[in-house]
């Protein structure tokens, strides 16, 4: 597991989705499926993707292994993601 990198928290409405199919958003979440289950070290674990209005997307983990080096780890290996936004938002979701 990586060493974790500093979060910093942004409060985006999480009714907001990405004014591109929220699909496009969870597929490229399930194909980072190997390292995020590798660096969480768990068979499942839930992620919160949130992207600023300019659609940068950043990636965080959810419960007990929010701010760890485990969230560092999955950050480092999924890399950037962008969606077409306008708006800030977020959305959940399980990665098995």
């Amino acid at each position: 597991v990586a060493p974790s990198t500093a979060v910093t928290a942004t409060t985006t409405p999480a009714a907001s989705t990405p004014t591109d199919d929220p699909t496009r958003l969870r597929t490229w979440l399930d194909a980072q499926r190997d390292a995020i289950l590798t660096c969480t070290e768990r068979a499942n674990v839930a992620v919160t993707a949130r992207w600023d209005a300019t659609g940068t997307v950043t990636v965080a983990l959810v419960g007990d292994l929010a701010r760890t080096p485990a969230e560092g780890c999955v950050r480092t290996a999924v890399g950037a993601q962008q969606v077409a936004a306008g708006a800030a938002g977020e959305l959940r979701h399980l990665v098995r």
